[in-house]
């Protein structure tokens, strides 16, 4: 027996025999969420999300949206541009898409995956701004998360 990963670099999903990743990714879901005193809602990889026109440049944002009860496999990610160019709400300029092909384009969003719903995070620059319903949280200094973003 033997226990093969995601090599989190190709589409579709190359299998490999390093765990390593799954282990660090394992750890952000559960270590971050627990940050802002959260209970981590983790997503799986075969779930879907709705992304934007240029999600994948900068400024943009990961919204957590309460999925649709009827897409079982709905996370309820929204991922987007922030650019004033880009209208996140004209339906012609969202796809579907899966979340572990979005983790491909954007890997600075991996570690907010299992916040919960109502979160929103935006990332304008090198430190990304964190919000539940409209209310920016506070990174608590020598937190798991603090940490993470000083090493990045």
């Amino acid at each position: 027996m033997r226990l093969l990963a995601p090599d989190f670099e190709t589409m579709p999903i190359r299998w490999v025999e390093n765990l390593g990743p799954v282990f660090g990714i394992a750890a952000v879901h559960k270590y971050v969420p627990e940050t802002f005193g959260f209970t981590p809602e983790t997503p799986s990889l075969g779930n879907i999300a709705l992304v934007g026109r240029a999600f994948d440049t900068l400024p943009m944002f990961a919204h957590r949206l309460e999925p649709d009860d009827s897409k079982p496999n709905d996370s309820g990610w929204l991922l987007g541009s922030d650019s004033e160019e880009v209208d996140n709400n004209d339906p012609k300029q969202l796809r579907v898409m899966s979340l572990y092909e979005a983790m491909l384009a954007i890997p600075h969003v991996v570690p907010y995956l299992s916040l919960p719903v109502g979160c929103r995070v935006m990332f304008h620059d090198q430190r990304p701004v964190i919000m539940r319903d409209d209310v920016e949280l506070t990174i608590p200094e020598g937190s798991y998360l603090d940490r993470l973003l000083g090493v990045e």
